[in-house]
């Protein structure tokens, strides 16, 4: 983890999880409720570190971005590190490209460092669980 990296990364983590409509937690009727984030995705981001560790960064991201939910994390990692300037491509592509030159590890890193970035972003948002029971 490059802590210096990451402390620029949430910033632009907590803009992208503002912007991205497609986080925003829906009520029963599928309206999304504008001043929460799912919860779901907390926890995507939560899982997708070990992922990362068990199965390598290349199968983990490929495996979150072929899933219609778990692929909005690898979106929003994408955002966050296209804005820092650190990717141009899409992060499917950088992944595979960066482990056909040899270079797993620094891909690796940097998808390690947009996942804790965005971890810590979630966290200041008021997460929403569609089960969650009202207080009285």
């Amino acid at each position: 983890m490059n802590k210096r990296r990451v402390e620029t990364l949430i910033p632009i983590a907590i803009k992208k999880i503002e912007e991205m409509k497609e986080l925003r937690a829906k009520d029963k009727n599928n309206n999304p409720i504008d001043d929460k984030i799912d919860k779901i995705y907390s926890s995507y981001l939560a899982s997708f570190g070990p992922s990362v560790i068990t199965s390598g960064a290349l199968m983990a991201v490929m495996f979150y971005a072929g899933d219609d939910k778990k692929s909005k994390i690898i979106k929003l990692m994408e955002e966050v590190l296209k804005e820092a300037g650190l990717i141009s491509d899409d992060l499917k592509d950088y992944v595979n490209e960066e482990f056909k030159k040899g270079n797993a590890l620094k891909a690796t890193q940097l998808i390690t460092d947009a996942n804790i970035a965005c971890k810590l972003a979630i966290r200041t948002f008021d997460l929403y669980e569609e089960n969650e029971k009202k207080e009285d």
